[in-house]
């Protein structure tokens, strides 16, 4: 008993808490020790880095040009021109446009060198595996708390490999610099904001996560214990969904390669000491450098936290931290309180949500400039991820105010203003209905273009040629009832660099004009191509270019005047194709000859077939029939408003059965009755009996013309 009464308990708890905060100041200095030494580390490797990598490769390739020049090697080199120009080295010739960079300056961005897509997959599941490890290892050691989480050495630990992560993004991005690129001096630190600071980047929100599910499956609760799985798997396939899509993708990119994804400018000329002659020039700038760092700060800070309200991210806030929040209840309701939960999955969450909402419409006209500054630099990066983040983010298609503000300070957007001369206020050109501007900008929102004439000439080849020049990466492009010719058309189409989907109905298309655009095309990734209603007679052109769309999964061209050569030529270039799905030759007058040369048999993975209106007879169904035998991937096959009868329908009802997969069949407004009716309804009971625990075929035979008799 102590003098005063007391035992030594009070004592022996004052020196734990001493000791506790010993541990605290310890490693909370520690893990900042860490960070700023990182910081430093990785500026230095971003300013100096690319310097030092360049010079390296010069001397690589000091060996192949001295076998170049000796004859000791063939007369090309890596893909590149024996005839180069005078003062040149083959190492100077770039035979690759850049897609988006308007001068020869621009380069291509670090980030545009990987897949994107699955780099950030695989730089989340690693934070993840790294989250949930920690956390099941404190679990183990019995270190895992309520109230603080993990153990000091499990947090600084996370710290470490986080700040080796981003040194390693570092050595990655300046490894690949384009040599007249260079990174800004507060390239890195930007990028370690948004990538590992707890509150602001996504892998916080993911150890955040991880140890509330670690808590619960600590529980005794088997209810408990089953919400902490439930949070890990939600954990993990809520980040796999949103991966999947282009908005969330570059979000999340953001946070996890934010070094290897960040924007460069262009190297600045060396002045050399001419600038610096005349003294009164350096004591007039004087007076600026306070205003100039101010600026600085402010473009920095703002998007920073303009990045933290964007529409993005309040979805993903809002979908992530919503369901967290449920189960954040149901666990302090079953468990008790704990400070941890109730701060990190239900006060901070809060607090993010609704200051999202109520700063956005403050802070978004401050962050103009940047996103001027930034679409910019990543157009003469080739970013594209970054560029399709930017415009996702500034959402311009609604806010008609922020698009005109970016628009007075980009260079890329300027071109908007030559598009459309005659429309000085751009803003109120968005609301018009019969205004094209509107569907230009929703484009690069989501990477797809679609324009459809509705006053004569509303939509100009020169528009659409000052468009796919500033922004060529598009995936998309649907035209309809336009009156360009398919000459000019070809010409713009050709400027695309990734075209995967065309659209382009209704528009009068001379044999001439088809074939420039076939040729225009037949080389990119196509995996749609849409002709419908555009008057195409003669498709050799195109049947000799689908051998070489391997892509192509989906070819529609309906409602063209198809002569009987074509179509033989186009099923010849179709067979064997071994991406197509879905083939759609509905309303052409020669029907019977493109069934004869189709042969189905080769096309494994065909789904469906639509030939309504085809003019098909007995003799196009037989032949039908013969080629689909036994195709095991056919799902729907459409032969409506033909001229089909009984011969032509038993000769299908006798390959019904073989086709395993075949879901339904249409064959209304045909000549079909009754016996060729009674066979097709025993074809269809035959095929049900095979489709055990499948879902049953459907043969449609409304409307048949009736007998004469």
């Amino acid at each position: 008993m102590e003098p005063n009464g007391t035992n030594g308990t009070d004592g022996m708890a004052g020196a734990i808490l001493e000791r506790v905060d010993e541990r605290t100041t310890f490693w909370v200095l520690t893990m900042l020790a860490t960070y700023v030494g990182t910081l430093v580390l990785g500026t230095l490797i971003l300013s100096y880095g690319p310097k030092a990598c360049q010079a390296f490769r010069m001397k690589w390739k000091k060996r192949p040009e001295a076998l170049l020049r000796s004859g000791d090697v063939p007369a090309t080199l890596h893909g590149q021109p024996q005839d180069a120009p005078d003062g040149l080295g083959t190492e100077d010739i770039d035979t690759r446009v850049p897609p988006i960079g308007t001068d020869a300056e621009s380069g291509k961005s670090p980030g545009n060198k990987l897949n994107q897509k699955r780099a950030v997959q695989a730089a989340f599941l690693a934070t993840c595996a790294a989250c949930m490890a920690a956390t099941a290892l404190s679990m183990a050691n019995g270190h895992l708390s309520k109230d603080t989480g993990l153990s000091w050495e499990g947090y600084a630990t996370l710290c470490g490999l986080a700040c080796m992560w981003q040194l390693a993004q570092a050595c990655m991005a300046a490894w690949q610099l384009p040599e007249r690129r260079q990174y800004g001096v507060t390239a890195f630190t930007e990028g370690t904001v948004t990538g590992m600071l707890p509150f602001l980047s996504d892998s916080f929100d993911t150890l955040k996560d991880s140890l509330f599910g670690g808590l619960c499956l600590q529980s005794q609760s088997g209810l408990t214990q089953a919400l902490g799985v439930v949070a890990w798997l939600y954990l993990i396939a809520f980040h796999l969904v949103l991966l999947r899509r282009a908005r969330f993708l570059a979000e999340l990119g953001k946070n996890y390669l934010a070094i290897f994804l960040a924007p460069t400018q262009a190297k600045k000329p060396q002045s050399g000491a001419s600038t610096q002659t005349d003294g009164t020039q350096d004591a007039q700038q004087r007076p600026s450098s306070c205003a100039s760092c101010v600026q600085k700060a402010k473009n920095i800070l703002l998007p920073m936290a303009y990045a933290q309200v964007a529409p993005t991210k309040q979805w993903l806030l809002v979908i992530e931290n919503a369901p967290q929040a449920l189960m954040a209840i149901t666990y302090l309701h079953l468990e008790g309180g704990g400070l941890l939960v109730a701060m990190l999955n239900l006060a901070i969450p809060l607090v993010q949500v609704l200051g999202s909402f109520v700063l956005r419409p403050i802070l978004r006209p401050m962050v103009a400039p940047w996103y001027a500054t930034q679409l910019d630099a990543a157009a003469a990066d080739s970013n594209l991820l970054l560029m399709k983040r930017l415009f996702l983010e500034a959402d311009f298609h609604n806010d008609r105010g922020f698009f005109v503000l970016v628009t007075k300070q980009s260079d890329l957007l300027s071109v908007f203003c030559k598009m459309f001369p005659d429309s000085p206020d751009l803003a109120a050109s968005m609301t018009r209905p019969d205004h094209n501007l509107k569907s230009y900008i929703l484009a690069l929102s989501i990477n797809r273009l679609a324009l459809r004439d509705h006053l004569d000439g509303s939509v100009s080849e020169e528009q659409l040629r000052l468009f796919m020049q500033k922004f060529p990466w598009l995936s998309g492009v649907a035209l309809m009832d336009l009156k360009s010719g398919g000459r000019e058309l070809a010409g713009v189409l050709g400027l695309c660099t990734d075209l995967r989907f065309l659209s382009l109905k209704g528009i009068a298309l001379t044999r001439e004009g088809a074939e420039a655009i076939v040729k225009a095309v037949a080389d990119m990734p196509l995996e749609s191509l849409v002709l419908r209603s555009n008057k195409i007679a003669n498709i050799e052109a195109l049947a000799a270019a689908v051998k070489r769309m391997t892509s192509l999964k989906r070819l529609d061209l309906s409602d063209n005047p198809l002569e009987p050569g074509g179509a033989k030529a186009l099923a010849e270039g179709l067979r064997g194709h071994r991406a197509l799905v879905f083939l759609c030759l509905c309303d052409i007058p020669c029907g019977d000859a493109f069934a004869e040369a189709l042969e189905l048999s080769t096309m494994r993975v065909l789904r469906s077939l639509r030939l309504a209106g085809s003019k098909l007879t007995d003799e196009g169904a037989k032949a039908l029939a013969q080629h689909c035998k036994g195709h095991g991937a056919l799902l729907f096959f459409w032969l409506e408003r033909n001229e089909i009868g009984d011969v032509g329908a038993q000769a299908l009802a006798e390959t019904v059965p073989t086709m395993t997969a075949l879901r339904g069949m249409e064959l209304n407004d045909n000549k079909i009755w009754a016996d060729g009716q009674e066979a097709l309804r025993a074809a269809e009971r035959a095929h049900r009996g095979r489709r055990l625990r499948r879902r049953r075929l459907q043969i449609l035979m409304g409307g048949q013309e009736k007998s004469t008799e």
